[in-house]
């Protein structure tokens, strides 16, 4: 994985990776320990309100690549 922020940070897509992860049963309230922000935090950049860091693109990145596809998903259910 590449890591250089003035090429891949992208604002834009952070509130779609932060819906991905509410999608798969997340809350802010849960999110915000594991990427080291304040769930307030999570709630103004899912709105709009603020920008998210290059770092936190990175560790919600991160997380979302760990969601069960929706092959996996069905596997696991009976």
């Amino acid at each position: 994985m590449e890591i250089n922020a003035a090429k891949l940070h992208d604002p834009e897509a952070i509130p779609g990776l932060l819906e991905k992860l509410y999608d798969a049963g997340y809350t802010q309230s849960q999110l915000g320990p594991l990427v080291d922000v304040a769930p307030r935090y999570l709630r103004m950049i899912a709105k709009g309100e603020r920008n998210g860091s290059y770092g936190l693109q990175v560790m919600l990145e991160a997380l979302v690549e760990k969601l069960p596809t929706v092959q996996e998903s069905s596997r696991i259910s009976p």
